[in-house]
């Protein structure tokens, strides 16, 4: 008995010591709540008016500690018969609602009453190091500048990828989509295109990460490279690419032949694949009418090639249509790099992307230019604007012709990966016939 004895009280030190260890290293977070807004987007989702799953993604991050909601439930006469369930679902949810009825002169009060309590909290309680804030209106954005200089992560939560601003969400450190939180119950399924874009997308953030990273001086282990991939991209979310964690993105980067991986310690350390290694040094293991092989590792290979994600059709475009209106602008000629940050004023698209297709273009001989060490100076085009996709496209697959002999090109799988759909496979055919004959635009 004395024995048990000594080990139960051994046991509830050990317990006690873990309960310590584990309020000291937990985050806290702040929820706060603008309710009308919440409301408001899940209506026009056609989504549930519902805190819980916002909560549950939280969770991810730390102890939701405070949870507040401000706004006037009675002011939306068009959920009369909702009312009372919103109440039920705030109080199950432990969220303290703070009615604040608004008349025509009051429209903001709840917005103003959500600041002052955001930073009255920040001063009571400086242990709370994460705010995340339930809206998707940008005049929050001075109170989340205002957090960021005391110190605080921010976490937004908004409405859609389609409906919110990138500034906003640029003003976050993470960015949460309420969509993304019913995505699997949602009416329409993500489109297998949309994936493949998220995941081409989310392989040139690796990439930029881990060049960064060298760039700096850094080892590129997992620790640094996903902070820095927050940074660049507060909405990132892996789930969206239908992947479970960090690693799978990076085991689908090694198999695209992007990246190396290996142990480092604890930690993993992802290196970048040199330029000359690659998926050209693989031997074609498809049939004539295995399509979607066909399109896989055609799309491996130009990835593969351009060490960033493939742009689609309408990015490309806009960016040929930048290309055309500064060189008319401006006469005296500017730079490879520094037109590559021209074209993306405005848009969504990285640096990287935007330089790789301009190099590419630069290549298939598309300028008039004067050479400088390492960064032409591109003075006009040498050919129409129209005709800059066909020599983007047609320069890849002479490039992939020529590591990989007699690598057969079909037209319908590369017209999905280029366009995303088979309408332009008549221009796609054309481009092959040049390849084919080796004739340059």
């Amino acid at each position: 008995m004395f024995g048990c004895s000594q080990r139960a009280k051994k046991m509830e030190r050990e317990i006690g010591m873990m309960d310590k260890t584990y309020l000291i290293t937990k985050k806290r977070i702040a929820l706060f709540i603008d309710l009308e807004n919440l409301i408001g987007f899940s209506l026009s989702l056609g989504l549930p008016i519902d805190i819980k799953p916002i909560i549950n993604k939280l969770i991810e991050f730390g102890n939701v500690a405070i949870r507040r909601s401000f706004g006037d439930i009675e002011a939306t006469p068009h959920l009369n018969d909702r009312k009372l369930k919103i109440r039920k679902m705030l109080q199950s949810n432990l969220v303290q609602h703070e009615d604040i009825p608004h008349y025509n002169q009051y429209k903001n009060t709840a917005d103003i009453r959500l600041v002052v309590e955001a930073i009255s909290l920040a001063y009571t309680y400086p242990d709370i190091e994460y705010y995340a804030i339930v809206a998707y209106d940008q005049d929050y954005m001075p109170l989340f500048a205002k957090l960021r200089e005391l110190g605080k992560t921010i976490i937004g939560v908004g409405s859609s990828v389609d409906s919110t601003k990138e500034l906003y969400v640029k003003s976050c450190d993470f960015f949460i989509y309420y969509e993304s939180l019913y995505r699997f119950s949602a009416k329409e399924p993500q489109q297998e295109e949309d994936v493949s874009s998220i995941v081409d997308s989310y392989c040139s953030l690796l990439l930029n990460a881990i060049r960064s990273l060298e760039q700096q001086g850094s080892k590129p282990v997992g620790a640094l490279i996903m902070p820095l991939v927050r940074q660049m991209k507060p909405d990132f979310d892996l789930s969206l690419a239908k992947m479970n964690s960090f690693r799978d993105l990076v085991d689908l980067a090694q198999k695209r032949n992007l990246v190396n991986a290996e142990p480092s310690g604890q930690d993993l350390l992802v290196t970048l694949v040199n330029d000359q290694g690659g998926i050209a040094d693989a031997t074609i293991q498809f049939n004539g009418d295995d399509s979607q092989k066909q399109k896989s590792y055609y799309r491996d290979y130009i990835v593969t090639k351009l060490k960033c994600r493939l742009l689609t059709k309408d990015e490309r475009k806009i960016i040929y249509e930048k290309i055309d209106d500064y060189l008319f602008e401006n006469e005296k000629g500017i730079s490879l790099v520094d037109l590559s940050y021209h074209v993306i004023e405005g848009t969504k698209i990285y640096q990287p992307e935007a330089y790789k297709l301009l190099y590419t273009l630069f290549r298939a001989r598309c300028f008039q230019c004067s050479y400088h060490p390492n960064n032409p100076i591109i003075e006009k085009l040498a050919i129409e604007k129209e005709k800059l996709d066909h020599a983007f496209i047609k320069n890849l697959l002479l490039v992939m012709r020529h590591e990989i002999q007699d690598v057969p090109l079909f037209a319908k799988p590369i017209c999905q990966v280029f366009y995303a759909n088979e309408d332009e496979i008549d221009e796609i055919k054309h481009i092959i016939d040049d390849v084919c004959s080796n004739e340059y635009a």
